[in-house]
């Protein structure tokens, strides 16, 4: 995930990750930025356990919250990370087109 991070910031970019387990989660860091950052889980889990397991103690906002999820035994690339982060990019880019 860094690396596909690390590539769409040298291309101008602007994107953050955090990468921790459920028990080191930073709880408080996304609730201060969940009102004005986009938000996009990444999991290996086709049923999109982690995503649910965050919903369950505060309120993720459906506008501003995307999953990508796939099932599988191998890890997700860095080509699919940054593919689904430049997705979800251009698609908030062609909204924010429509409402202006």
């Amino acid at each position: 995930m860094e690396e596909a991070i690390n590539r769409i910031n040298a291309r101008g970019g602007k994107v953050a990750a955090s990468s921790r387990g459920c028990s080191s989660f930073p709880k408080h860091q996304l609730r201060v930025h969940r009102r004005s950052a986009r938000l996009l889980i990444v999991e290996l889990s086709y049923s999109a356990q982690f995503y649910k397991y965050l919903r369950t103690f505060m309120d993720l906002p459906e506008d501003r919250t995307s999953v990508y999820k796939r099932s599988g035994r191998k890890d997700l690339t860095v080509a699919e990370i940054e593919s689904e982060i430049t997705r979800l990019g251009e698609r908030v880019t062609a909204r924010e087109e429509v409402l202006s």
